[in-house]
């Protein structure tokens, strides 16, 4: 018991987080004392006036004077302080301490003028009371300030003091004592409120942590299953058309070599990989015999074919983890000129993943059989690509691809 009391009535920082402590403790007692500063300022004039027009006596008079010119000063600095574009902690400090000393001193004068008027010592007593229950200061400090105004006003009392002085005398000890004690026990409970709050955000912290890093893991689950599922829908549509067997994982390779080409993001490097993987989703809602009639389409049969983008992007932006690709499945049919289908869109206002999968898929298709015709040469089919530049094309998206073609037949040249 009396260990806790020590440490209630002697404690100045938490266990931990001292410097955070002393700048917040610090930061409250200056908003405070730029607060009092006004506040004095115009007690003290109020003091002074009616001190003076009451004809009180001589001394009382002009140590409401000073004490008005010395919170004028005082109220000047904070509002120096206050417009300053950066406070300075020495001014900060001139003001606290200013506030404080001035304000024992002047109410200990009053009191040492006159200690039989009660209304003077109610001042003293609410002074002392305010310095204690407002600011929070280190108990040296409160110590040194709380025994010097004790000593200070019972020795410049002591002489007019009128009997009994037993009792007076131990009612001003009695205030400066409790008003000490109430000072350390505010301070002991700030502590104790900083302590909390540290540990709870700390603990908050660690646990945001925690949820993010599962959150983070969770995703990554999600992410690796919905690959998963992607490279069985392209084997599915494999199985539903045999003739182009192969041509999502061909499309999604290629599309994302270009994107590399390009220069393009992560991001839009992975979505092009995984957009060429299901462009062709829709397919599976394309009867077989239309996807492998060997001869020409009739309007009807095309206009079917046509349908496919739609429905693979009413699949996949219904889903969290692929709708950021769905609208570049949506456009891969779209042409540069404005000719392409489904929303005739034109030129830029392509997804320039859709431009990258338009010119993959066109390859793809070229080079390898269908049913209703022979596979194309590279070479051939490089020139149908270059002369669809600007046309069919995007041109950013052929210049890439021509120089990633280049450079592979390069290597593949060199190999042999």
């Amino acid at each position: 018991m009396e260990d806790l009391l020590f440490k209630e009535l002697f404690s100045n920082y938490p266990k931990t987080d001292k410097d955070i402590f002393i700048k917040k403790i610090n930061s409250e007692n200056y908003a405070k004392a730029r607060f009092f500063s006004y506040l004095l300022f115009a007690m003290s004039f109020a003091f002074f006036i009616l001190s003076y027009t009451l004809s009180d006596s001589t001394p009382i008079i002009i140590a409401n004077f000073v004490y008005f010119l010395v919170s004028t000063i005082i109220a000047f600095l904070s509002t120096l302080n206050n417009i300053l574009p950066k406070k300075t902690e020495f001014i900060n400090k001139l003001i606290l301490y200013s506030l404080i000393i001035s304000a024992v001193a002047w109410s200990t004068s009053l009191i040492a003028v006159n200690p039989n008027r009660n209304e003077l010592v109610g001042t003293y007593a609410i002074t002392i009371l305010s310095i204690s229950s407002v600011l929070r200061l280190r108990w040296q400090v409160d110590l040194v300030l709380y025994s010097t105004s004790l000593f200070s006003a019972i020795f410049l009392i002591l002489p007019k003091l009128e009997p009994p002085l037993i009792p007076k005398l131990t009612v001003f000890f009695s205030l400066v004592v409790i008003s000490w004690i109430v000072s350390r026990l505010l301070y002991s409970k700030e502590i104790s409120n900083f302590t909390i709050k540290m540990t709870l955000e700390k603990q908050n912290s660690t646990m945001q942590k925690e949820i993010l890093k599962n959150s983070i893991r969770l995703k990554n689950y999600e992410r690796e299953k919905v690959k998963e599922i992607l490279v069985s829908v392209a084997k599915l549509m494999d199985i539903h058309d045999p003739y182009t067997n192969g041509h999502s994982t061909n499309v999604a390779k290629l599309s994302q070599e270009i994107a590399i080409e390009m220069g393009l993001s992560d991001e839009n490097i992975n979505d092009a990989y995984w957009s060429g993987m299901v462009h062709d989703l829709g397919k599976l809602l394309i009867p077989i015999e239309i996807l492998n009639k060997e001869g020409p389409l009739t309007d009807a049969e095309f206009k079917i074919i046509k349908a496919h983008p739609s429905y693979g992007y009413e699949v996949l932006c219904h889903s969290d983890s692929l709708s950021n690709i769905a609208n570049y499945v949506l456009h891969h049919h779209e042409k540069w000129d404005g000719t392409g289908y489904t929303d005739n869109l034109a030129g830029d206002d392509i997804p320039l993943v859709s431009q990258i999968l338009s010119v993959a898929d066109s390859w793809d298709a070229m080079i390898n059989e269908r049913p209703y015709r022979q596979a194309m040469t590279e070479e051939k089919a490089l020139l149908e690509i270059q002369k669809n530049r600007g046309k069919q094309f995007s041109p950013l998206v052929v210049d890439a691809f021509v120089q990633l073609h280049d450079r592979n037949c390069k290597q593949i040249e060199s190999a042999c």
